[in-house]
């Protein structure tokens, strides 16, 4: 579906998408310039698992969604001041994402914003797209820090109780999410048979000199959507779900479960329980045809 994105000029510009490029390395991964976007976004596969259930086998592959912020945009003051170095440095290409000389040499754990997953049957006839988040990634110092990295020539020492990144992870990353969820929509042909969304109650990170804890707060939600992709002939109103379960425990509570077996998007008052509304371009797309014009011969663009 990344492919035909770059090669379709109509639903590039429906999507707002400028560019997409796949990265060359040990991982497949993938750069996303999107009109609008607070920066560029990284796809990256983190890892891939089957599970074999009384329903079937399936299959999982789990990915990081990253976010390399504009200088100029007003969210680039809520990342870390780590993140906000880097991007202003020889780390980063006239593209603002990372340069290949020093991609291998950024901490994994910066720029992260949310994670996504593609869950689908032995036959590819069902499948579920996970999207996880905080509606805010905050870090906070608890003691007097000095953070720096070993290429950077430049230290910050931040004061117990700064709040060293404060991003807000949903707004970031939920639009991009959906931008996924229309490729697929667009590519299969397929439109969501089912959306659901849970919330629980989230955490913010407590840098304690060189070690990370997990402090609750009462402020910060953490979400989790499952969208589902059916054959409409196959899905009736109330069928159970055949794919394995996702992870949840008791404190969570489901804010939004809703079937859509016709195959049309249509507003109910359900949707004013979703902290974003829902993009009716993943029913819509399903049912479009564009002209191709390939872009490039490896479909970069």
């Amino acid at each position: 579906m990344l492919i035909t994105a770059s090669w379709i000029e109509n639903l590039k510009t429906e999507l707002g998408l400028t560019g997409v490029a796949q990265v060359w390395g040990d991982r497949p991964s993938w750069y996303f310039w999107v009109t609008d976007a607070p920066g560029v976004f990284h796809l990256e596969f983190a890892n891939a698992d089957t599970v074999t259930t009384e329903t079937g086998t399936f299959y999982t592959a789990d990915f990081i969604i990253k976010c390399y912020p504009y200088p100029r945009h007003s969210l680039f003051k809520t990342f870390s001041s780590l993140e906000k170095a880097l991007v202003q440095s020889p780390f980063f290409d006239n593209t603002h994402s990372p340069a290949f000389e020093y991609r291998e040499q950024l901490p994994p754990d910066l720029f992260n914003i949310a994670t996504m997953a593609i869950t689908v049957d032995a036959s590819h006839q069902i499948i579920r797209f996970g999207f996880e988040t905080f509606d805010l990634l905050r870090t906070v110092c608890l003691h007097d820090t000095v953070r720096r990295h070993p290429e950077l020539n430049q230290r910050y020492t931040l004061k117990a109780g700064t709040v060293d990144r404060n991003v807000p992870a949903m707004h970031i990353g939920y639009p991009f999410f959906g931008r996924m969820l229309c490729l697929h929509a667009y590519a299969a042909g397929k439109t969501p048979a089912r959306i659901q969304l849970a919330r629980r109650r989230g955490f913010e990170f407590g840098l304690d000199s060189e070690t990370v804890r997990f402090i609750p707060s009462n402020i910060i939600q953490h979400y989790r959507y499952g969208v589902w992709f059916h054959p409409l002939s196959k899905f009736q109103t109330g069928d159970p779900d055949q794919l394995p379960a996702t992870t949840s425990n008791e404190a969570e509570k489901i804010l939004y479960d809703r079937a859509f077996p016709c195959g049309h998007f249509h507003p109910s008052q359900a949707e004013k329980e979703l902290p974003l509304p829902l993009d009716d371009r993943w029913w819509a797309l399903a049912h479009a045809r564009y002209a191709s014009h390939l872009t490039s011969c490896c479909g970069c663009n």
